[in-house]
């Protein structure tokens, strides 16, 4: 099997996909698939025939003597732990204090922004409702975000003293993580298994054991992304224990401790923050520097960031169809509400035959509705609209939103909707109906930019050069010389206005106070806050699609309306007769088309 040069690290989304060729059907297994097929389903459900894979068994069986058991691999992934982000300063306020009584039944006993961290730390939130705690996390987000935002502009638009956001998670039902990293120890030890007796086989049909094993090794990948993804949740529920002083969830630590032995070593920040970046190139990747070494930044990536046009079309213009008796200023002057764009993009789905016909919602639920269908749910819970596959929803925030906004976000996002559903509709893969193989964010942003710059070129009938994602590049930048909270919102805030000079002040500061957070995930704030160490790249990954988007020619972007898949996988795949392309769903009309009436309705209002 040929590794890449980033071995054991997957490579960084859009590198090597120079010359990129593919079969649009099978060639190789045909009428055997069906054995493949079968291999794929028990070993998605850990249920191999003992005796063609008996090293697979035996370490079940260890495995169940042992106490903990071999389980399917959805069983695991589908157990939700469930958390909550409070944003520390709103609850010093008198309102924030009320909320937080109300929710909880505690009589309040912090008086500065440290004790209120370690109250809140402390907190036993397993009995609380979540949608209170929903809301909570909603308003006191909002106002730490606000705070940030006022602050920033106070300071001249300079970063250099401005604080980081004070926030603090609290986990719900912290037991279902150990539940999570131990199921998947298990079932990475028995794929690993299932490997061996696969090398060992010497005879039989060469083709059909070749698929086999690169299938096993997709799994494997697959199980240790979402390990990476439990380190990162064991790391922040640590991170709760010790600020809350009281040593909360010691028993479940301890476990976790034998489980993820690797997390615990070298438990001072530097330590943390070195281990949270291994932790970032599992799940999002590496690149190689001239010298060798391994690094977040790909030159192809470094490359498009910094030399890339970033004006707006010129004189080059774009036939705007059904939009073209409609001044772009018009729909970028008209302004709907959260409810409406919500109801916009239902409009949508039911044209696609995707809505649901089911409203009920939990931010703790671990399955689509009933009828597998999506649903659309607006919440102030949601800061940027967003899709969740795993529920089969479109989270739309509660704020309001310019109709051009709207038209292009729903191009976007209903493109990522479109890719789910294709990951299910090109092939019987077991892996594929919910879970998928490759990191989520591989090259469905890549989907999802190309229909916005689409929508965005129609809308305002010029070409669109601009290129999302450089506002993040210009941030990691920053964290990566060591750069603070502060200087990354300042550097972003800086490149948006350069490519945006029309957007309102306001809005670009909030854009960039929340979207600097995401920079500083996953033991950014806890860890690594003053160190020049990046524990989360995927910000990069809106840049880095762009890459995954140019090198396809016209007549190969039609992959892109597939999601859970990167690319180099699939066109394996293809090749295996795994997939089959020719069943992609590509919607006869885009969302602003199926969208027009409605626009045209509220127009003339």
């Amino acid at each position: 099997m040929v590794r890449s040069n980033t071995y054991p690290y997957p490579p960084r989304p859009g590198t090597n996909l120079q010359n990129l060729e593919f079969n649009d059907s099978s060639y190789s297994l045909d009428e055997r698939l069906n054995d493949v097929i079968e291999f794929e389903h028990q070993l998605y459900n850990a249920s191999l025939n003992p005796d063609d894979f008996p090293v697979a068994e035996l370490y079940k069986e260890k495995s169940k003597s042992a106490g903990v058991e071999v389980s399917p691999v959805e069983e695991i992934w589908k157990l939700k732990t469930n958390s909550t982000d409070f944003g520390v300063n709103y609850f010093l306020t008198s309102q924030g204090k009320q909320a937080l009584e109300h929710a909880t039944g505690i009589t309040i006993d912090y008086y500065d922004e440290e004790s209120c961290a370690s109250f809140i730390a402390a907190l036993d939130t397993s009995n609380i409702e979540s949608e209170q705690l929903d809301k909570l996390e909603a308003n006191s987000i909002g106002f730490e975000e606000k705070m940030l935002s006022r602050e920033f502009i106070d300071n001249g638009f300079k970063g250099d003293s401005l604080a980081s956001p004070g926030i603090v998670t609290v986990y719900k039902n912290p037991s279902v993580l150990l539940d999570k990293v131990r199921g998947y120890k298990k079932i990475k030890g028995y794929i690993v298994s299932v490997i061996e007796d696969l090398n060992a086989l010497n005879g039989g049909d060469d083709d059909v054991v070749k698929a086999k094993l690169f299938l096993a090794d997709l799994y494997r990948q697959k199980i240790n992304v979402l390990i990476a993804d439990n380190y990162i949740s064991s790391y922040k529920l640590a991170y709760q224990s010790h600020l809350s002083k009281k040593h909360i969830h010691e028993d479940i630590l301890k476990a976790l401790e034998k489980e993820l032995p690797a997390m615990f070593t070298n438990r001072d920040d530097i330590g943390s923050a070195n281990f949270m970046q291994r932790i970032d190139r599992f799940r999002h990747g590496v690149a190689r520097n001239e010298d060798n070494s391994l690094t977040w930044l790909s030159s192809e990536a470094k490359h498009l960031a910094t030399e890339a046009s970033q004006e707006d079309g010129g004189e080059i213009s774009v036939d705007r169809g059904l939009y073209a008796d409609i001044d772009p200023d018009t729909l970028e002057n008209k302004i709907i509400d959260s409810e409406t764009f919500g109801n916009w993009i239902k409009t949508v789905l039911a044209d696609y035959g995707l809505l649901s016909e089911y409203d009920e919602w939990s931010s703790e639920r671990t399955t689509p509705a009933f009828d597998g269908k999506w649903q659309v749910i607006v919440s102030d819970k949601f800061k940027s609209l967003a899709v969740n596959d795993k529920q089969r929803i479109i989270k739309v925030p509660s704020k309001s939103v310019a109709v051009l906004k709207a038209l292009t976000l729903a191009n976007h996002e209903i493109a990522h909707v479109v890719q789910h559903e294709n990951k299910r509709a090109i092939s019987s893969l077991a892996i594929l109906e919910r879970i998928g193989v490759d990191n989520a964010s591989y090259q469905s942003e890549s989907g999802g930019i190309w229909q916005e710059q689409v929508a965005n070129e129609i809308l305002r009938g010029t070409i669109d050069t601009d290129v999302a994602g450089t506002g993040y590049y210009q941030a990691l930048l920053v964290k990566d010389s060591g750069g603070s909270f502060g200087e990354c919102v300042q550097a972003y805030f800086e490149d948006l206005t350069k490519r945006n000079p029309d957007l309102k002040i306001n809005e670009a500061v909030d854009q960039a106070v929340n979207r600097a957070r995401r920079i500083f995930r996953f033991g950014g704030l806890q860890f690594a806050q003053d160190m020049p160490l990046v524990t989360n790249t995927q910000p990069l990954n809106y840049l880095e699609q762009r890459l995954v988007y140019q090198a396809l020619r016209e007549d190969q972007r039609k992959l892109l309306f597939i999601g859970g898949i990167a690319i180099h996988n699939l066109v394996q795949m293809s090749e295996l007769g795994l997939v089959d392309l020719s069943k992609i769903f590509i919607p006869e009309k885009m969302p602003i088309e199926v969208l027009f009436p409605q626009v045209m309705a509220e127009l003339l209002k």
